[in-house]
């Protein structure tokens, strides 16, 4: 896997003969903003643009960031319509926080996100595994 993208919050990589991008939150997300959020979210776009990923795996292990409303509102306006007609399938690695899953959830549950085949999974080898199942 190729190491597109890092910094403290978050590392994005491509592994290009499964055409699956990796999206891995990293424990400083306890110190993440919204604005940095946003930048993180609009790298990843212009990354899954770029290389046309047709999967996607959020391992969201680390994360400890909650997404506000508003915050879901913006995902669902200006970064998934950015992506919708590449990645189809999306596996979520869920995170221990009860009220991180619950935002993520909400988040997905938009109107643009509902276009993705979507599932979440306690283990990274599983959601792999479903990722690569046609």
């Amino acid at each position: 896997m190729n190491t597109l993208y890092e910094n403290k919050f978050v590392k994005i990589r491509l592994c290009p003969s499964s055409k699956t991008i990796e999206f891995v939150f990293l424990p400083a997300t306890e110190m993440l903003s919204d604005q940095l959020f946003r930048e993180a979210m609009n790298r990843f776009a212009e990354l899954a643009n770029q290389h046309r990923p047709n999967k996607e795996l959020v391992d969201l292990r680390h994360m400890v960031y909650t997404i506000r409303p508003e915050m879901q509102q913006w995902l669902d306006e200006y970064i998934f319509p950015r992506y919708t007609d590449i990645i189809r399938k999306i596996a979520f690695v869920v995170s221990p926080d009860i009220f991180v899953m619950a935002s993520i959830e909400q988040t997905m549950e938009e109107a643009r996100a509902s276009e993705f085949l979507i599932k979440y999974f306690r283990e990274h080898e599983q959601a792999k595994d479903w990722l690569m199942a046609s």
